[in-house]
């Protein structure tokens, strides 16, 4: 799978969520409502909080 999208509509507000594997750098798009964060984890297990609103995340993958 090279990538995914979801939405889902929370009492906040929509969630929406998108990533993107791209070689060895997978990109994610995150959407949070307002007064809402989001966590990010990537494979490697790094963890970002993100919002609210839209938030584009990139990281490179060692191998």
């Amino acid at each position: 799978m090279d990538w995914a999208r979801g939405t889902f509509d929370s009492p906040r507000g929509t969630i929406a969520v998108e990533w993107r594997a791209d070689d060895h750098e997978p990109d994610i798009t995150v959407d949070a409502p307002p007064a809402s964060t989001a966590t990010a984890v990537f494979p490697h297990g790094e963890e970002i909080t993100a919002g609210p609103g839209p938030v584009h995340l990139a990281r490179l993958i060692a191998r």
